[in-house]
């Protein structure tokens, strides 16, 4: 991963995709990232447990305390929502997103360019 200044490691992938990135040189001409292909194929493969386990690992927290600290969810209830196993329905993208100090269309709606 290049170096940049701007780069925040607590922030989420689609976050650290527009900021890493903001433009690029090509041939002598800036292109802006957003309109290349590569960013709209990476922004369309984010799911909501991509975003829950970046803003986890960020943290530095494990399954288990984030588990916790989101109320009791067993670590294998996080593990199936970061692997897309299990499904997760607003509440439980309320609660995760009020621990991970996120919008909650953060995780509901990950391609949503806020």
């Amino acid at each position: 991963m290049p170096r940049n200044s701007n780069f925040v490691p607590s922030q989420g992938l689609s976050t650290r995709l527009d900021t890493l990135y903001m433009s690029y040189k090509v041939h002598q001409d800036t292109v802006d990232f957003r309109e290349t292909e590569w960013y709209r194929e990476t922004k369309a493969r984010i799911t909501p447990g991509d975003v829950i386990r970046i803003y986890r690992e960020n943290r530095g927290w494990s399954r288990a305390k984030f588990g916790r600290l989101a109320g009791g969810f067993k670590r294998r209830h996080i593990s199936a929502i970061e692997k897309g196993r299990r499904s997760v329905n607003i509440e439980t993208a309320r609660k995760l997103a009020e621990v991970l100090d996120i919008n909650v269309h953060r995780i509901l709606d990950p391609t949503r360019i806020e």
